[in-house]
């Protein structure tokens, strides 16, 4: 899938468990609960996504795709994987400010990336441009590190 003029980004098909409605730069996990062998196809483990919460932080998925915005779970999702060098743009929660450089990770609470440590190693992307605190989570230009 062609993402932005420059690159083409890596996508898989998974099937997302949640109920919600999909937007555009969504982080998304694997769901850690699921096993190898459960008898729905989709709902193994490695083929199931869901939003982020504490349990599943560490298994990140990828990244909601324009086209799939808007889509209500449950339902199959093109996921974004993005590879380091990668640039796309993907969810930031709205309480923190992020300049220019600063390095995200996905946050278990908040559902999107938020100002993050290069030491914790979590999947770590870096902010293309600047975002200033809102109420509202934002797609937000990221390179992946």
């Amino acid at each position: 899938m062609q993402y932005n003029a420059s690159q083409d980004i890596r996508t898989v098909r998974r099937y997302f468990i949640g109920t919600t409605v999909l937007r555009r730069g969504q982080i998304l996990h694997y769901n850690e609960l699921a096993t190898k062998t459960d008898a729905t196809p989709e709902l193994r483990l490695g083929q199931a996504v869901e939003a982020v919460n504490t349990d599943n932080v560490k298994f990140f998925a990828g990244v909601v795709s324009d086209s799939d915005a808007g889509k209500t779970g449950p339902c199959f999702v093109e996921v974004l994987c993005p590879q380091s060098g990668d640039v796309l743009d993907a969810e930031a929660d709205g309480t923190t400010d992020i300049a220019i450089g600063d390095f995200l990770e996905p946050d278990g609470t908040l559902g999107a990336l938020i100002d993050g440590s290069e030491a914790a190693g979590d999947n770590l992307f870096v902010a293309m441009e600047a975002y200033t605190t809102d109420a509202a989570k934002l797609a937000v230009r990221v390179l992946k590190i």
